[in-house]
């Protein structure tokens, strides 16, 4: 998929995926985690455990999200599943819900000493959870985009953050440009990916708004299935 849309998820820069709710943002953040294969730090702030561990479990198995969730707790369907969980095992899975930049690089530094080496990748979802400061909200979201960017560099991982989008473009139907970003961060990040839905439902739109590493400017449908949290694409 990258191959083809001249995208290059480079260590030591930071993108964004930024769409209206329900688009499918983490579902492609979820997806690059698992089907990539390299070690990942995701920091899943925005979606609990549960629904996250049924997402993988379709991903893996080909297994509609309703009949995994309906079947996961049954012994032999358990047995099943937990060994397809076994191909993600490259990735450490955060589930805290309020993740300061304080904690996200203390939590960086125990994954890196737990696997003696940094993560090539690093997931934040969404951008919206590292806030603390409501009435300052903008500012604050371009400080931490400054901090992540760092923390690429440093670390020579990606860091790739989830965000939301603001007025008409929070419907999900209309192409996700820069001056769409909440907070107008598309100065810092070397990438940003916008997505929205395509008049095809087995499809969604991904706008490359920003790539200073390729071309942009370029919209690439993607293959979805909602039902089985599957973006197609990638190489199996």
């Amino acid at each position: 998929m990258f191959d083809r849309t001249d995208v290059r998820l480079r260590q030591g820069q930071f993108s964004l995926v930024a769409s209206a709710p329900g688009v499918g943002k983490s579902l492609l953040a979820t997806n690059i985690a698992i089907r990539t294969k390299v070690p990942t730090l995701y920091f899943s702030a925005d979606t609990d455990e549960a629904t996250v561990r049924y997402r993988a479990c379709s991903i893996l198995s080909g297994y509609p999200l309703d009949q995994v969730e309906a079947t996961y707790s049954e012994e032999n369907w358990k047995v099943f599943f937990t060994d397809r969980l076994l191909r993600a095992d490259h990735v450490d899975w955060c589930y805290q819900s309020d993740i300061n930049m304080d904690f996200v690089w203390k939590r960086l530094q125990a994954n890196a000493a737990l696997r003696g080496m940094y993560p090539q990748l690093v997931v934040i979802d969404n951008l919206a959870n590292t806030t603390t400061e409501p009435e300052n909200e903008y500012a604050e979201l371009r400080g931490i985009c400054r901090d992540l960017q760092t923390m690429a560099r440093l670390t020579n991982t990606h860091v790739l953050a989830c965000h939301h989008v603001k007025g008409a473009k929070e419907s999900g139907l209309y192409q996700i440009g820069m001056a769409d970003l909440l907070g107008n961060i598309g100065k810092i990040p070397e990438l940003v990916l916008g997505l929205n839905f395509a008049n095809d439902n087995r499809y969604i739109n991904m706008h490359v708004a920003k790539n200073r590493s390729g071309r942009a400017g370029h919209v690439v449908n993607l293959g979805m299935d909602y039902p089985k949290a599957t973006i197609g694409g990638f190489q199996i």
